[in-house]
């Protein structure tokens, strides 16, 4: 408490990862956790998904998603990539979501996604390893039974 409040009174702001991440989104703009390829990203999520991670251990083999919280770091290990701030039409996305494309070619993952106040909508950060344009129509699948639209609006 000593250490709040001795930053406090240096005119310093103390910040949750989460209002971080949240503000990010809210400016269109990347944090340094939001790199893939690093070992912080891995560690952060890992400790911030451990209701994800118990749900996920839980599930059977057949219905597991390819793509989890345990491997996305591992899925862009070597590839050179990037990341992209995307709008979503109607609908909510869920971290780790697959992106396709609008012919259902899969193109990247969702890295985190959350409400914009300023907007109204919900916004997020991706990563992919191809090509992509601004304003590209996307499509994200959180299931199987569920596809929601959206563009990119930003890449970095």
């Amino acid at each position: 408490m000593k250490i709040l409040n001795t930053l406090i009174s240096n005119k310093y702001t103390a910040l949750s990862l989460n209002e971080l991440h949240r503000l990010s989104l809210e400016n269109d703009i990347m944090t340094i956790y939001d790199n893939v390829q690093s070992d912080i990203y891995k560690q952060i999520s890992l400790s911030q998904n451990d209701i994800l991670i118990d749900k996920l251990n839980k599930t059977p083999k057949g219905k597991q998603s390819k793509t989890t919280i345990l491997n996305l770091n591992e899925i862009y290990k070597d590839k050179e990539v990037s990341y992209y701030v995307f709008k979503v039409d109607k609908g909510t996305v869920s971290s780790y979501t697959d992106i396709l494309t609008v012919n259902n070619i899969h193109i990247g993952h969702v890295i985190r996604s959350s409400f914009k106040f300023s907007s109204g909508t919900v916004y997020g950060l991706g990563v992919t390893d191809c090509n992509i344009k601004v304003n590209e129509i996307l499509k994200f699948k959180n299931n199987q039974n569920h596809f929601y639209s959206g563009k990119i609006i930003k890449i970095f």
